[in-house]
């Protein structure tokens, strides 16, 4: 072959086909090898793909568990007739479903345990068994198994045959290349190049390369082939995907006809693809007045813009109008020119008609709302006109109880005091039941006025300092008298208390007075009463106990003591007087003071009630000193009735009044005038300067605060004191009268003895 005399075209020639037979058997052996790895790892690569696609279609089935349409995705693998078998498990590791050509082994070789993610093959003879765990979302769902009937045997037979057969034809090729090199290399460069122009004019994977298998290039032609099939399948795997996508979705041309046209598509507009692929998508599904918007977004979308959540409203087939949310992207084709657009959409009809119906139930609520305050509003402003009528009732009827009270108890005081003249035994008498009678009256006046003052929130506790045991002495006082009428025995147990607390020394009086008069007048002659006074430090209170040895009170009547205009004995003929007013006066007195009141009671026995003061922060309270004069008996020595040269003028419009403070005053030594309205007030205090003046506050045209006002608007009467008097007894009475421009307040009906004290005192300041 290599002979001296062997010419160098012939060597050339042999070296040639001795270096094409090396590089040819060499390379063919490196393909081999190759070609046996590359098959092996393309077949599985794409049943991996394939089993993790159909694994993503079993996914909804698992979680609702649905087998039936598991199933229905793995008849879809008889399109792949290598594949013999299919089988989904749930987690459990049971078959949720199976697929299997007939006569096909399904024993299964790869453990389906492992739950981390990932996907396992094997290969058995020509199977492979592929694994893969089904996970969505980072959860399990289950597994898919796949065999595969790759043929891999047949197909390496085949190749080594090809191997044997291009081997032989290479080896003449070889020599033929020496003579002829550019037509060997040429021709099927040239029939590859056609063939791949034919296939990229096509728009259609439908063009199938025809190959020789004793051709050498047979094998790239096969591979074309392959390729065009795959594209072919993820064509109708992305189809599948649209077509069963829970949206509606269609795609249009440059032209804006419709192309594509899913299921979910024809469920909301009611039209088929046959209805409508083919037309132009604003001829009858889009509505008129979305003509415009619809137009725009597909313009953006035909310059490269993608757009989404656009509102359009689509006519459906049976006329009626649907709200579609848009989203829009362009249409590429390989080489990325824009053939059209792809839309997607989300029917929000229902949302929008519950987002219509909640904004109407809204508005509707909010005027319910307002119609409901109205309403209340209106029953405040009756509330609080129903309270104003009801103060002005109680002032009113304070003013016309007290104001003939003050006359008849003035009068009765005159004439005790006998300054026209002596009075025998029966008079004196007589004078005593009408005072006494009086005096109940205007208790009677006092509690009402009270407990409605309280009622109202309008009695404010005046917090100052009590010392115990002077309280409770001047409480006892007060009924001693009547109970040595009885024969009662009055004690009094005080521990050794030597405290002074901060409580409302009027209020506090008033609570104890009460209980004991209560005591005495259901204790029989003979009997005992008491009052008892403890310390609880604990609790940082006073316990003030009344108990007598009186008829004791029922069980069944506990509960109805503290309740105002309750009586228990309501007969007519009922041995006990009294309008039931005090208890309840008790209870609330009681309460507003922070305190509380229990009692115990055995009928036949006596009751002991027990009345716990907290102690009140005196320091709180130190500037919070009543106003109000009090009106107690004085033990100061009569004025005689020298003159005394003081001129005093009265301003009344009750004729009664004036005669009752005229009388006394000037029976004390004072010279009066008098003036029955606040306009005749002011013209007498105006002509004839007084040392002093007396006015009543209710009057008719002018009341008493309006006078007031006006006579210190006078230089020279600035200095007068003044003194109000009324019958209102109202909360803020005083407050008004002393900004008003007195010097002093005194509520009816008034002791004349504590008047002229007053009278001497405003003088000594003046």
């Amino acid at each position: 072959m290599f002979s001296k005399k062997s010419s160098i075209r012939k060597k050339l020639i042999n070296i040639i086909i001795l270096s094409c037979a090396f590089v040819i058997v060499f390379g063919i052996s490196i393909i081999t090898i190759g070609y046996i790895r590359y098959i092996k790892q393309d077949i599985i690569n794409r049943t991996i793909m394939e089993t993790k696609l159909i694994g993503e279609y079993c996914v909804t089935p698992l979680s609702f568990d649905y087998p039936e349409r598991a199933k229905e995705v793995l008849e879809k693998l008889r399109f792949w007739p290598d594949i013999i078998a299919g089988i989904v498990f749930d987690n459990k590791g049971k078959i949720f479903a199976e697929y299997k050509i007939d006569g096909a082994n399904t024993k299964i070789l790869i453990d389906r345990n492992n739950k981390n993610i990932g996907t396992y093959h094997l290969f058995e003879d020509d199977k492979l068994h592929v694994c893969s765990n089904i996970f969505y979302k980072n959860m399990q769902y289950g597994s898919i198994y796949i065999i595969l009937n790759t043929k891999i045997t047949e197909k390496i037979d085949k190749f080594l045959v090809l191997i044997s057969l291009l081997m032989f034809f290479l080896l003449i090729l070889a020599y033929l290349v020496a003579n002829n090199m550019q037509k060997f290399i040429s021709k099927p460069i040239l029939k590859l190049t056609n063939i791949a122009e034919e296939i990229y004019k096509k728009t259609k994977g439908d063009v199938e390369i025809s190959y020789d298998d004793n051709d050498e290039i047979s094998k790239l032609n096969m591979a074309f082939n392959l390729m065009v099939a795959s594209l072919e399948t993820r064509e109708i795997e992305i189809n599948m995907i649209i077509e069963t996508a829970n949206a509606p979705i269609f795609a249009i041309d440059r032209d804006g006809t419709i192309v594509k046209w899913n299921k979910k598509a024809e469920d909301i507009t009611g039209y088929s693809k046959d209805e409508v692929i083919g037309k132009k998508s604003t001829m009858d599904i889009i509505e008129p007045d979305s003509y415009l918007l619809y137009n725009n977004i597909v313009d953006k979308a035909f310059s490269g813009n993608s757009d989404s959540n656009i509102e359009i409203f689509f006519i459906t087939k049976s006329r009626n109008k649907i709200d579609i949310l848009l989203n829009i992207s362009p249409r590429k084709d390989i080489e990325g020119n824009i053939i059209g657009a792809i839309i997607m959409g989300q029917d929000i009809t229902d949302r929008r008609r519950f987002q219509e119906e909640l904004e109407h139930e809204r508005e509707s609520l909010a005027q319910r709302v307002q119609d409901r305050t109205n309403k209340l509003m209106t029953a405040n402003a009756e509330l609080s006109r129903a309270a104003r009528l009801k103060d002005e009732f109680l002032a009113n009827m304070s003013h016309e109880l007290r104001t003939p009270l003050s006359s008849i108890l003035g009068m009765t005081e005159v004439l005790n005091e006998q300054i026209y003249g002596q009075l025998n035994e029966k008079q004196l008498s007589f004078l005593k039941t009408i005072e006494d009678s009086g005096r109940h009256l205007l208790s009677l006046i006092n509690d009402i006025l009270d407990i409605s003052k309280i009622e109202a929130g309008k009695l404010k506790v005046q917090i100052s300092p009590v010392f115990i045991p002077s309280i409770c002495e001047i409480s006892l006082r007060f009924i001693k008298q009547i109970a040595a009428k009885k024969r009662i025995k009055v004690q009094s147990k005080l521990m050794n208390i030597e405290k002074t607390i901060g409580a409302d020394e009027i209020r506090l009086k008033q609570i104890l007075v009460n209980l004991l008069s209560n005591a005495v007048k259901f204790t029989q002659e003979g009997g005992n009463v008491g009052l008892e006074v403890y310390e609880d430090n604990e609790n940082s209170v006073t316990q003030f106990t009344v108990w007598d040895t009186g008829i004791g009170i029922a069980k069944e009547d506990i509960s109805k003591l503290f309740q105002p205009f309750i009586q228990l004995d309501t007969s007519l003929s009922r041995k006990y007087e009294g309008a039931g007013l005090g208890l309840a006066l008790v209870s609330r007195l009681a309460k507003i003071q922070g305190g509380d009141v229990k009692v115990e009671s055995t009928l036949g026995q006596g009751s002991k009630f027990t009345v716990s003061i907290p102690w009140n922060n005196l320091d709180d309270n130190k500037n919070n000193n009543p106003k109000e004069i009090i009106d107690e008996d004085t033990d100061d020595p009569l004025f005689s009735n020298k003159e005394t040269g003081i001129l005093i003028l009265i301003v009344d419009d009750v004729k009664e009044n004036l005669n009752t403070f005229s009388y006394y005053l000037k029976a004390k030594g004072y010279s009066i005038i008098t003036a029955q309205s606040g306009t005749g007030g002011i013209k007498m205090a105006i002509s004839e300067h007084p040392d002093l003046i007396l006015m009543d506050i209710q009057m008719p045209e002018m009341d008493g605060l309006e006078a007031i006002s006006r006579i210190r608007s006078y230089n020279e009467l600035k200095s007068i004191p003044i003194i109000a008097i009324t019958a209102l007894a109202m909360p803020g009475d005083d407050k008004r009268c002393l900004d008003a421009g007195a010097n002093m307040y005194i509520s009816k009906p008034v002791k004349l003895k504590q008047l002229v004290i007053k009278i001497s005192e405003l003088l000594n300041r003046a």
